[in-house]
């Protein structure tokens, strides 16, 4: 960990480098899947709510392709109506404790 970089500017990599660098990309990481988290629990928690009788399972089984296409329209379609309902910043709503969990968890993993 004593090396200087090659372009000669005399950087030398030390624990402060690493944990800065290692909150930097929790911050961002969770910054960008958070959006995509909170989509995923709405339509968990709608799914679980819609009962389907077996008998109507059943006739209504979908090829993979089908089942991919619906969980990304679904997804999509998801999006678009928290946004439109409850606005863009709904979305990152319960961000901040997120980050109080992962962005020392990140920061550690990084360093060690």
């Amino acid at each position: 960990l004593n090396a200087t970089s090659r372009d000669g500017l005399g950087l030398r990599p030390s624990v402060e480098l690493f944990v800065g660098c290692g909150i930097t990309a929790g911050l961002f990481a969770q910054t960008c899947v958070y959006p995509l988290d909170v989509i995923r629990r709405r339509i968990q928690v709608n799914s679980e709510s819609v009962t389907i009788s077996p008998d109507k399972l059943q006739r209504n089984i979908l090829s993979a392709t089908k089942a991919r296409d619906l969980v990304s329209n679904r997804t999509w379609f998801a999006l678009q109506n928290v946004v439109k309902q409850e606005g863009f910043k709904s979305l990152f709503a319960g961000l901040t404790p997120t980050y109080l969990k992962v962005v020392p968890s990140v920061a550690i993993s990084v360093t060690i």
